[in-house]
């Protein structure tokens, strides 16, 4: 296993296996989808435009399994940004490690 893969499953212990529970969405979505999405997440944690983002991604997933125009509804959407903003408003385990990156975005958690 590559430093890269180490890192991103190191930072996503635990995450992927709560949302998958409770998003219909990310259920579509197989392990080693699921695996690929925490990869990819993990890239951009301070970036900026990071739900337009998340969406690219899961959208480009599905479309990779399904080889057609696969639109993301607006809902299901709706719901997986909902529980993101549920899971930002609980204290980030990175920011007693790189508090500067928080900072700037935290009022994103209010």
């Amino acid at each position: 296993m590559d430093t890269l893969a180490m890192f991103a499953k190191l930072s996503q212990i635990g995450f992927i296996d709560k949302v998958e529970s409770r998003h219909a969405l990310l259920k579509r979505l197989t392990k080693d989808e699921l695996e690929i999405l925490a990869i990819e997440r993990s890239w951009d944690w301070c970036g900026t435009d990071w739900e337009e983002k998340d969406k690219a991604r899961i959208k480009k997933i599905l479309r990779a399994r399904t080889n057609d125009s696969y639109s993301l509804k607006k809902t299901d959407y709706e719901t997986l940004m909902s529980q993101i903003e549920a899971n930002l408003k609980e204290p980030h385990f990175m920011k007693k490690f790189s508090p500067s990156c928080f900072d700037k975005y935290s009022s994103i958690r209010k």
